[in-house]
């Protein structure tokens, strides 16, 4: 990685407020011309990537059709350099039928609201790569096929850009780096060995976990112990298979599998998953914000669709 510029820094925010402007507008044709020909969209709901801007405009043309009045709302947004994690409220009214994997939304005339967040990797000014995550609980009501969808209410007011935004290369900012990579590479084992004792010591003292499901609120030290042990508990064989980590001075993002057994039941936002018998797996990110070396908060989203299955809440 070279130095932190603040030219890329500044051309990846604008391209993102580019990318939120378009999405409000649901003006697909300038979203297509936000990516590079070749950029590759991955919505993490059971489905696979798409693997150019033309096919990613098609697939985004339907959804403005079924959510006519589909709206962002920003709640936080952290960038370095060629990468951005746009965290936002989807807020909309669906019109037409849905596909959320094996399940179909119908219409329920009710403005409803789910969380999401969307990892941009860019270049030359453009999106190459854009993987988004959704609170599919949340979506799920939001598409009448969890009970009554919760009216949107007002936006979330935008939270402040995290951490340290220095845009000087300097030796501190290279030490930080080398840091978070240890922390990165060390925390991933860490969570793959089961050894708890690891994980929160590389926690700070005031460390907040958030698992983006509705009906799952943000745990803060020391209840985060008790929350991560009952996961070992309950997935006795889990094992995370990272097949992907981005790491810049004080941000790092593990994208990975989990693979394992469910043993005990398993809160999954306000649904409650049930021992199947079968070994499953299925995808998850972590973004981490780091100071000195310690992960101050995690966010970690879920392909909710593959999740459900392997959960037993869905066939």
């Amino acid at each position: 990685m070279t130095g932190t510029s603040p030219t890329l820094r500044e051309q990846t925010r604008q391209l993102v407020a580019d990318h939120v402007a378009a999405a409000n507008d649901r003006t697909n044709g300038q979203r297509r011309e936000l990516r590079a020909p070749d950029a590759v969209f991955h919505l993490h709901l059971g489905g696979e990537e798409l693997p150019s801007a033309a096919a990613t405009a098609e697939a985004l043309k339907g959804v403005f059709e079924a959510w006519p009045d589909y709206h962002v709302d920003v709640v936080r947004t952290t960038v370095r350099d060629d990468l951005a994690v746009l965290e936002f409220d989807i807020t909309g009214t669906l019109a037409t039928p849905f596909p959320l994997g094996d399940e179909t939304g119908v219409p329920t005339g009710v403005r409803a609201r789910f969380g999401a967040v969307d990892i941009l990797r860019c270049d030359g000014g453009r999106i190459v790569r854009q993987d988004t995550y959704v609170d599919v609980v949340a979506m799920r009501r939001a598409l009448g096929l969890n009970g009554t969808p919760r009216p949107a209410g007002p936006a979330p007011a935008p939270i402040a850009e995290p951490l340290n935004q220095g845009d000087d290369m300097t030796a501190d900012t290279t030490d930080a780096l080398a840091r978070t990579e240890r922390l990165a590479a060390a925390y991933g084992a860490a969570w793959d060995a089961h050894d708890l004792d690891a994980i929160i010591a590389m926690h700070t003292d005031d460390m907040v976990f958030h698992l983006h499901l509705e009906g799952s609120d943000p745990v803060a030290s020391p209840a985060v112990r008790d929350v991560f042990a009952y996961v070992f508990e309950a997935w006795p064989d889990y094992h995370c298979e990272i097949h992907r980590t981005t790491v810049r001075e004080d941000l790092a993002i593990l994208e990975y599998d989990i693979v394992g057994t469910l043993e005990k039941p398993f809160p999954a936002g306000d649904e409650m998953g049930v021992p199947t018998g079968t070994k499953a797996s299925f995808g998850a990110i972590d973004v981490l914000h780091c100071v000195d070396g310690k992960v101050q908060r995690k966010d970690t989203w879920v392909d909710g669709v593959a999740m459900r299955r392997a959960l037993g809440l869905s066939a």
